[in-house]
């Protein structure tokens, strides 16, 4: 009687580890769960509510393994200070990491246990992984278990000797993210070293892997903007072009059409949507600069009249050229804003435009105009100060400098990230443009 008490109360310590285990996963105590199933390595395998596994709980949960990129200010002030600054978010372990390492260890480790019916119980935790972009996941199981990249049930085998694990569409892994649009996991075909016959798998529309990435499928993880969509698509669509072999690239799905023609097809409205918005933006930066233009060009010919009579004349000088000095390069550059506004209404807009003519004319025209407006407040602050300087109140000529800094941190925490993006993008493509002639 007294061992029958001692088994169900362990029975109940044990249960009560498993709830511990599993809440604490949902609730993003991963240093918690990790301590949990180190201890009793048992949770590992052990099955939830609807069957669901600690891996199929973390395969919900893809924001977890991300890691924190610093924003705006904090690169400022690694840049200003000369140190790098870190706070806790960035210096700490990924614990949700650590805790999907632990327990895919303990279930390869396993003689009991076959993995790649456990990842499909009560889903597909590799194809879940491949739609919600879960890279850093898929890198843990794929790497030490090379094999379920090469695994297929026999009754979704369409050809002898093709290989890849495929879903009920007869799409593989990869199939699923390049649909997706999950950009990370394309890494993992040059870093596994896919073959060409799993990139040959057609689906059952007989669609291959760069017919799926010719459709247009409307991301949530837009790093470029609204504003370059179609960029990022052409992107998408050249890197996966760019891994396929060249008998691969003509080859033609159920409906008889390649993959050149289905991106046309899929991004037509897309094309058309992006000409209107990209001709919107573009008048709306003409009529705002050629009145920068106007008003730079009338002050550069302009000596100011106002100025103290009372101003020592080596710091007159200086603060007259520093005044040339800006009032022209706010001139030249909203005249250059102005040129690649114009080109971009007249551009013909085609689609092959967008992957990098016309992003790199946009991205000229956003530099043009910040620097436009940066020569301006110098200008307005440089005659400002001359204009007050020798006043009762000694603060009132500094406070006419105030306005620089602010509005410039203001201007580029604003303009910064859009930038960044595009040159990044337009790079990308230039590099892909390069890769493709040769």
């Amino acid at each position: 009687m007294a061992s029958f008490s001692r088994k169900v109360e362990a029975d109940f310590r044990h249960q009560d580890h498993i709830d511990v285990f599993f809440e604490n996963i949902y609730a993003g105590f991963y240093d918690t769960a990790l301590g949990l199933v180190q201890h009793d390595p048992e949770l590992a395998v052990t099955r939830y509510v609807n069957d669901e596994t600690a891996l199929h709980a973390l395969a919900r949960k893809p924001s977890a393994y991300a890691s924190r990129s610093r924003g705006f200010l904090r690169k400022v002030f690694n840049f200003f200070i000369g140190m790098k600054f870190t706070g806790n978010a960035d210096s700490k372990p990924n614990q949700a990491l650590e805790l999907v390492q632990c327990v895919w260890k303990e279930i390869t480790r396993r003689q009991d246990v076959n993995v790649a019916d456990f990842i499909r119980k009560p889903s597909d935790l590799l194809f879940n992984a491949a739609k919600l972009g879960d890279f850093e996941l898929l890198v843990v199981l794929l790497r030490p278990y090379p094999d379920l990249v090469s695994e297929l049930d026999e009754n979704l085998r369409p050809y002898p000797g093709l290989v890849g694990e495929l879903d009920e569409n007869l799409r593989s892994i990869f199939h699923v993210a390049v649909l997706h649009r999950r950009v990370k996991i394309l890494k993992l075909i040059h870093e596994i070293g896919i073959d060409e016959e799993l990139l040959a798998i057609v689906d059952n529309e007989k669609n291959s892997i760069l017919h799926l990435a010719a459709k247009y499928w409307p991301s949530d993880d837009n790093m470029y903007g609204a504003e370059l969509e179609m960029q990022r698509e052409l992107l998408f669509f050249k890197e996966v072009e760019m891994m396929m072999p060249p008998s691969l690239r003509e080859m033609k799905n159920a409906e008889g059409v390649i993959p050149r023609e289905l991106f046309s097809i899929e991004h037509k409205r897309l094309l058309q949507w992006q000409q209107q918005h990209m001709r919107r933006a573009a008048k709306s930066f003409l009529s705002c600069v050629i009145f920068f233009a106007l008003v730079t060009l009338g002050a550069l010919f302009v000596i100011p009249a106002n100025i103290n009579k009372t101003i020592p004349l080596h710091v007159k000088e200086t603060l007259l050229q520093l005044y040339t000095v800006s009032d022209a390069t706010a001139f030249f550059s909203s005249c250059l804003c102005i040129l690649m506004s114009l080109w971009i209404i007249m551009s013909s807009h085609k689609e092959i435009d967008f992957l990098l003519s016309l992003p790199l004319k946009y991205m000229v025209g956003i530099g043009a105009l910040y620097t436009t407006l940066i020569s301006m407040l110098v200008t307005f602050s440089t005659i400002s100060y001359l204009s007050l300087y020798g006043t009762t109140i000694s603060w009132v000529p500094l406070f006419s400098l105030l306005p620089v800094p602010l509005l410039v941190t203001a201007f580029a925490s604003t303009i910064y990230p859009e930038l960044r993006n595009m040159f990044y993008a337009t790079c990308t493509g230039w590099y892909l443009s390069k890769r493709c002639k040769h």
